[in-house]
């Protein structure tokens, strides 16, 4: 019996071939496309392997961006405050006119008041420029005593006359005779009252101008506070009668 030959039809293959040909294709193409896709995706973590017992390391946050803290809290700005025009600066050493009087007054009061404490001196001056009389009456000490010590002294000059001698002599100024005569050391601030004999428009101009340099020298050499006392008595019994 003679075995028969399977005839193949040609285009049954060509259609089978086409066939595994698009399926080739197909495969190619969608392999491609996974893996572009996984490229355009982000990594995934890797899953945990069963039975690993180790725990997934956790990812740390994202740091958070503080502001700086301010070192000292906000001082509320104070309102602006109100233009004040200064007073005019007054010249050194000017006191009002309107307290003068009261200043005077104030300092005259203690000034009597303190050398009413340390005590007085009385000193009677001639019109022909003599000290007469001393009278003390201090601390320790009370005195009524008749002296004569000249205070001028004559000089050639006709022009001149007469010359204080305390202006030459310091010795010779009202306060230290005064003081020398008492035996004092200084006149521990003692109320120096001097009375002249006359008016002083009556009485020689050394004398006059003299008398009123000894007054302000006085507490500065022998701490005496001398006040010129302008008399109005008799001159001849001021001069006569101690």
């Amino acid at each position: 019996m003679s075995a028969r030959r399977t005839r193949v039809r040609y285009s049954e293959l060509t259609s089978l071939l086409d066939v595994l040909f698009i399926m080739l294709f197909a495969a190619l193409v969608q392999a491609a496309q996974m893996v572009q896709s996984a490229k355009d995706a982000p990594a995934a973590s890797p899953r945990p392997v069963p039975g690993d017992a180790r725990p997934a390391s956790p990812v740390a946050p994202a740091p958070v961006k503080r502001p700086p803290a301010d070192p000292q809290p906000p001082v509320p700005a104070s309102p602006p405050a109100a233009a004040v025009t200064p007073p005019a600066p007054a010249s050194p050493g000017a006191v009002p006119s309107a307290d003068l009087p009261t200043l005077r007054a104030e300092a005259a009061s203690r000034l009597v008041a303190r050398s009413a404490q340390a005590g007085v001196v009385r000193i009677r001056i001639s019109a022909a420029g003599h000290i007469l009389r001393l009278k003390a009456d201090m601390a320790g000490l009370s005195r009524d005593q008749v002296v004569d010590i000249p205070l001028l002294e004559r000089v050639p000059d006709p022009d001149v006359g007469l010359s204080y001698l305390g202006a030459r002599v310091g010795d010779m100024r009202l306060c230290s005779s005064v003081r020398r005569v008492l035996g004092l050391r200084d006149l521990g601030g003692a109320l120096v009252v001097i009375e002249t004999a006359r008016p002083l428009r009556d009485l020689p101009v050394a004398l006059v101008e003299g008398l009123n340099a000894d007054q302000l020298r006085c507490y500065e050499e022998e701490k005496g506070l001398a006040v010129l006392v302008e008399s109005t008595a008799d001159p001849v019994l001021m001069e006569k009668v101690p």
